[in-house]
């Protein structure tokens, strides 16, 4: 990352002090109950709920899954679950587990990502001059504009 200038050189060595290397979630399985049970009672504080227990078969759901989000991903699947269960026994939507297959973006399929945004927003900004000379800069931002295009934008290219 350093060699590629993704990353400060100055920063990574003021981090790496004390380097800790935490393992992803699918290597400490046995952390997942503790965690589940720890994000169902903050989450059902905050909903105001009263869950009592987590199903062993839920509980095994969660276990056997990879998780390759990490904790975050199991935060949120919990936070989803505490929405949705009625009662005090955690309702797992395990068909989602199931289901879905995780979604991994490599680091080129993002640079791409990112490159389609910046060239849609150009584009934009490109049709935004063309139509200035036709149209009021209200009209333009209501209907041709991206909805994450800013309306200061409009401005600007219209006073070119």
């Amino acid at each position: 990352m350093i060699a590629d200038r993704e990353f400060r050189s100055d920063l990574y060595y003021r981090l790496n002090v004390f380097p800790i290397r935490i393992p992803p979630l699918r290597e400490r399985r046995e952390d997942i109950p503790l965690l589940a049970r720890y994000f169902a009672q903050k989450f059902a504080q905050q909903m105001q709920k009263r869950i009592e227990t987590i199903p062993t078969v839920h509980m095994k759901a969660l276990s056997d899954w990879d998780w390759p989000g990490n904790v975050r991903e199991l935060a949120n699947f919990i936070e989803r679950a505490v929405i949705l269960t009625r009662g005090n026994s955690l309702q797992v939507p395990v068909a989602e587990l199931r289901g879905v297959a995780p979604v991994r973006i490599d680091a080129e399929h993002e640079f791409g990502l990112m490159n389609l945004r910046r060239q849609r927003h150009l584009n934009a900004g490109m049709r935004l001059r063309a139509l200035c000379k036709k149209q009021s800069t209200r009209s333009i931002a209501e209907n041709v504009l991206p909805m994450n295009m800013p309306r200061t934008s409009t401005r600007k290219s219209c006073a070119r």
